[in-house]
């Protein structure tokens, strides 16, 4: 009998909903968690309101929740993360959502290049990387969007129907 572990997956990502210690977090990040979730992974979520900033250093509570949750993987949306790369061993994901030009933490993030594994969802980004980043090409690989689609049995009250009209005027 083969016995799987499944992988401790620290996710950081951005949220333009924060308020103090209520955040939203957005559709995409929620279904990316949900589907590590639902494969069994253990996943540990950090939201910050930060956008395209440098995260300074890694608070001591901080440090202690990566510290006991000990990830397998780290993945960050936008480099949305302090820099941990020095307290994990594990492999680093920056999920790419914005431009490269607007990844949180850019010169620390350069410092240690060779450390990362980057995700892009465009060829224009591969590029933006390997010049403005100096990253290797090994270490990027181009994944297209993609969304997950759950269908739920309901029952319906009222049927919903959409109209769309076309003006076609001839001046």
């Amino acid at each position: 009998m083969n016995v799987l572990k499944m992988a401790r997956v620290l996710v950081g990502v951005f949220s333009p909903i924060y308020d103090g210690d209520n955040c939203a977090v957005p559709c995409f990040y929620e279904s990316f968690v949900d589907g590590l979730k639902s494969f069994g992974n253990n996943v540990l979520v950090f939201v910050f309101d930060k956008f395209s900033a440098d995260f300074g250093g890694v608070p001591e509570n901080v440090k202690n929740s990566i510290n006991e949750f000990n990830p397998d993987l780290c993945v960050f949306f936008n480099n949305t993360f302090y820099d941990i790369s020095r307290m994990v061993e594990c492999p680093i994901v920056v999920y790419k959502v914005d431009s490269p030009m607007y990844y949180c933490n850019k010169k620390a993030l350069k410092q240690r290049i060779d450390r990362y594994k980057f995700v892009v969802t465009q060829d224009l980004s591969v590029n933006e990387l390997i010049d403005n980043f100096g990253v290797q090409k090994q270490n990027i690989i181009n994944v297209p969007f993609f969304t997950e689609i759950k269908a739920k049995n309901e029952n319906f009250k009222n049927n919903i129907s959409f109209f769309v009209g076309i003006n076609h005027s001839v001046t």
